[in-house]
């Protein structure tokens, strides 16, 4: 597995749909965005890689991203 390293974030505000992250694996450079960070963790939470996270959590994310489920 590659380690990255987080180099910089945009507009870290909570629930903030425009933050992304600027990830550096040693060869490249790309960007993710929150929403897209959040899909990954809710698949990786429904394909049972990782705990679940509280209902009361997804809940809140959900009233912040539109385009979540």
């Amino acid at each position: 597995m590659n380690n990255f390293e987080l180099l910089e974030t945009k507009n870290f505000d909570c629930c903030d749909s425009s933050t992304m992250f600027i990830l550096d694996n040693g060869t490249d450079q790309f960007a993710v965005h929150l929403e897209v960070m959040l899909k990954c963790v809710k698949f990786a939470e429904e394909q049972g890689k990782i705990p679940p996270l509280p209902s009361d959590w997804w809940i809140e994310i959900a009233n912040n991203f539109d385009d979540l489920y």
